[in-house]
C-alpha cells in the first residue's frame, strides 16, 4: 500500500508594484510648488509623501472589541495563534515517528484482514485524513460516534477511509437522493473485478425492508422497529429511484449492499486480526477498539518520548467514478476544480435518528483541495472554533463538527480572500464562524457546499448544543485560554486523565 503524503499548506504574498512601464515612478523635471505638492499629499495619504507608501494603521483598543462579549479582537487573536503553535507537534510538514509507527500499524492491520477475506482489495488508495470523524473529517450524519474527546481520550486523531469497491461507468454510478443525503447501492452482476453479489451475499438485502431484516440496527443503538426506512429510502418506497439493471423488469427486487451489515463484517474481521497484533513484540500496543455506527475506532498507545495516545477512526467505503447529478463547481478555489471527478460512499446516519445507517454521499478529496487553498488565518481560526466545540458536542448526535467544516467553505466563497488573509482577522473569523454555526443549529439544517438542493441535517441535540454555544459566547477569551492548557498538556505526552469505556 501506498504512504501518504502530508501536503504543506502555504500562504501567497502580495507585492505592491509601482506605475509607469518601468514600474517605477521618475520625478518631474520641474519642481512642484510647495502650495501643490501639499494638496496632492494631502489627497492620497494624508501627511504621509504621495510617492511613498501607507503609513500603518493606528491601533484602536477601544473600537476592535467583539460586541458580544465585550472582549478584544487583538487578545483573541493572540490566543488563537499560541493555539496553533501548541497544537502543532512538528515544526514541519513531515510527520513524526510516532505517528509513522501508527500509520505502519494500521496498515498492517488492514494487509492481515485482507488475509482472512479477501474483499479487501489488495492495492485500494487509502485517504488519511488528520482529524478524527468527531473533528468533522467526513460526512457521517448526525449520528452519536461515541464519548470520545481529544485530550482527556486521545492526544491526536486521525481517520482511514477504506474503499472496498471501486465502482466504474455510467451503469453503476448510484442513485442518490439529494434531500436525505444519501443513495441506493445496488450490486450488479460484476464490480470491482469480482462477481460481487456472490463475495457480498452476507452483506446484501433488498428493497423496502425494514431495520429487522438484512440490515440489524447498530450495536449500542436502539432498535427503530419494523417498518423503519431502509438505507437511502423512504419509508414504504418499495423500490430505490434510479435506472433499472438489464435484464430485470422495473418492479423485480434488486439486491442492495447495506451500509450496516458491511459495517459489523469489517469491525469483526479488525477484532478477529487484532489480538495477532497486539500480543506480538513491539514499540505500539492497541488499548482500544469499539464500534459506533459505521466508524470502527481504535486507540494506539506509542512509546514517545513523550508517549502519546493516537485515535484511528477506519471507515469502509466504496469509490464512484464521476459526481452525482447537481454536484456543484466551486469558481472560488481556480484550476483544480477541473481535476478528476470521483466521490465516496459511507456508511453514515440519516437525517432522521429511525432512518438507521445509510450509504451518505462523500467528497473527502475534493475537500482535501479545498483545503490546500484556504488562507492559513482561516484555517486557524476554524481549528480553534473546533477546538471550543469539542467539549460540547462528546456524546450527542449532533452534526455540528462538520457543520462547522462546511461554514469554512463557504466563508471562502463569501468573503474576499484579502481579508480571510490576513493575520489579525483571524479573531474575527473564529467568532463568526461559531455564530454561523449557531444560526445554523437553530435552522435545523444547513445547506450542503458540494450537492445543489441537499440540506445537512444538524441532528437531535442541534438546540442543546446551541444553548451552550451561546454560554460560551459570552465569554471566547476563557474559553480559548483553557483551550490552550489544554493543548499544552497534549503536547507533553501522556495526558490522558481518564479512559474510554
Amino acid at each position: 500500500m501506498d504512504k501518504p503524503s502530508f501536503a504543506a499548506l502555504g500562504i501567497g504574498g502580495w507585492q505592491q508594484c509601482g506605475g509607469g512601464r518601468s514600474g517605477s515612478i521618475s520625478p518631474s523635471p520641474t519642481p512642484l510648488c510647495p502650495q501643490l505638492q501639499a494638496r496632492m499629499a494631502s489627497a492620497v495619504w494624508g501627511s504621509a509623501p504621495w510617492w511613498g507608501p501607507p503609513p500603518p494603521a493606528p491601533a484602536r483598543p477601544l473600537t476592535d472589541l467583539d460586541f458580544c462579549s465585550g472582549a478584544q479582537l487583538q487578545e483573541l487573536t493572540q490566543l488563537i495563534q499560541e493555539l496553533g503553535v501548541q497544537e502543532s507537534w512538528h515544526s514541519g510538514p513531515e510527520p513524526g515517528a510516532d505517528l509513522l509507527q501508527a500509520k505502519d500499524f494500521v496498515f498492517a492491520l488492514l494487509s492481515l484482514i485482507r488475509r482472512r477475506d479477501p474483499r479487501i482489495p489488495e492495492r485500494t488508495e487509502l485517504l488519511l485524513l488528520r482529524g478524527g470523524v468527531r473533528e468533522g473529517s467526513l460526512d457521517l450524519g448526525p449520528g452519536a460516534l461515541g464519548p470520545y474527546v481529544r485530550g482527556p481520550h486521545y492526544d491526536a486523531g486521525f481517520t482511514v477511509l477504506v474503499p472496498l469497491l471501486r465502482l466504474d461507468g455510467e451503469e453503476r454510478r448510484p442513485a442518490p437522493e439529494p434531500e436525505a443525503g444519501s443513495a441506493w447501492l445496488r450490486l450488479h452482476a460484476r464490480a470491482g473485478g469480482a462477481p460481487a453479489l456472490e463475495a457480498w451475499s452476507d452483506c446484501l438485502r433488498l428493497p423496502g425492508e425494514g431495520a429487522r431484516g438484512a440490515c440489524p440496527p447498530d450495536v449500542g443503538a436502539e432498535d427503530p422497529g419494523p417498518g423503519a426506512a431502509g438505507p437511502g429510502a423512504r419509508s414504504g418506497s418499495g423500490d430505490p429511484p434510479g435506472r433499472e439493471p438489464e435484464g430485470r423488469s422495473p418492479g423485480e427486487s434488486w439486491p442492495a449492499l447495506c451500509p450496516a451489515q458491511v459495517a459489523a463484517w469489517f469491525f469483526s474481521s479488525l477484532s478477529a486480526v487484532a489480538f495477532s497484533l497486539t500480543s506480538a513484540p513491539g514499540p505500539l500496543r492497541l488499548v482500544h477498539a469499539a464500534r459506533h455506527a459505521g466508524v470502527s475506532t481504535i486507540l494506539l498507545s506509542t512509546p514517545g518520548p513523550p508517549p502519546r495516545l493516537l485515535l484511528f477512526d477506519l471507515v469502509p467505503g466504496v469509490s464512484v467514478a464521476g459526481w452525482p447529478e447537481r454536484t456543484r463547481t466551486h469558481a472560488w478555489m481556480g484550476p483544480v476544480a477541473a481535476g478528476p471527478t470521483a466521490c465516496y460512499l459511507v456508511p453514515g446516519c440519516g437525517a432522521r435518528k429511525e432512518d438507521g445507517l445509510c450509504w451518505r454521499v462523500c467528497f473527502a478529496r475534493q475537500e482535501l483541495a479545498l483545503k490546500a487553498r484556504i488562507p492559513r488565518p482561516l484555517l486557524q481560526a476554524h481549528a480553534a472554533a473546533q477546538a471550543l466545540l469539542r467539549p460540547l458536542v462528546a456524546g450527542i448526535g449532533c452534526a455540528a463538527p462538520y457543520l462547522l467544516r462546511t461554514l469554512l467553505y463557504w466563508a471562502c466563497e463569501r468573503l474576499p480572500a484579502l481579508y480571510l488573509g490576513r493575520p489579525e482577522n483571524a479573531g474575527a473569523c473564529c467568532l463568526g464562524l461559531l455564530d454561523e454555526l449557531s444560526r445554523g443549529l437553530e435552522a435545523g439544517a444547513l445547506p450542503d457546499y458540494f450537492l445543489e438542493g441537499r440540506e445537512l441535517a444538524a441532528g437531535e441535540g442541534a438546540m442543546e448544543l446551541a444553548r451552550a454555544l451561546a454560554r460560551l459566547r459570552g465569554d471566547p477569551v476563557g474559553a480559548l485560554r483553557a483551550a490552550v492548557e489544554e493543548a499544552k498538556t497534549a503536547r507533553k505526552g501522556g495526558g490522558v486523565v481518564g479512559g474510554v469505556h
